[in-house]
């Protein structure tokens, strides 16, 4: 997958950010970075509706909570790894609330193994690509992005590409460079986990 967005290189990573902040601008990216990450997973897993809302509801308040707490440790995960124990301890309180749900510990076991840790990274991975791409979309010119969007995302080649949007072949070359260096910013910038303050 490709790497990190660009706020420039010294922007503070988002989970840094929401160290500091208990609203604003990067509760709202961590938000929609994650939201639909946690959701997902519920859903996939067969949570109702409700309760997979409830659970991203739980869930942020949770990190909301602890955040500030949270040590960075390398040796013992990444932090959308600690949120994805969370994400299972809150349903598993659920459970718990409703006298042990059946339906919902039956799905508790599928999420821990390690299919279910996997369809949790790979979730976070659409998420932050998805994130990355409507990000470089919003910084550029849309005439670029249509010529990043043809090469990069629909696989169509150069030399096609450039005769459809009647530029240089060295154009969509450059293009294509620049707005894959810009993503790869993006996405590491979105998948960083909490450096030493």
């Amino acid at each position: 997958m490709v790497g990190k967005n660009d706020v420039p290189s010294t922007h503070p990573s988002l989970l840094a950010r929401i160290r500091l902040e208990h609203a604003g601008p990067a509760w709202m990216e961590f938000v929609s970075l994650y939201g639909p990450v946690i959701y997902s997973f519920a859903k996939k897993h067969n949570l109702q509706e409700t309760d997979a809302q409830d659970l991203c509801q739980e869930v942020f308040l949770t990190v909301m909570s602890q955040i500030k707490d949270f040590t960075y440790s390398p040796e013992k995960g990444r932090f959308r790894s600690w949120l994805y124990r969370v994400s299972i301890s809150r349903i598993i309180d659920m459970a718990r609330s409703r006298k042990n749900d059946p339906t919902l510990l039956s799905h508790i076991s599928l999420m821990e193994s390690p299919k279910g840790v996997s369809e949790w990274d790979e979730l976070f991975q659409q998420s932050v690509l998805k994130s990355a791409l409507e990000w470089v979309r919003a910084q550029c010119q849309e005439e670029h992005w249509e010529v990043f969007r043809m090469v990069w995302v629909e696989k169509k080649p150069a030399q096609e590409v450039a005769a459809a949007r009647n530029l240089a072949i060295a154009q969509v070359y450059l293009i294509k460079s620049r707005l894959a260096a810009r993503l790869e910013e993006e996405v590491h910038r979105l998948s960083e986990d909490i450096p030493p303050i």
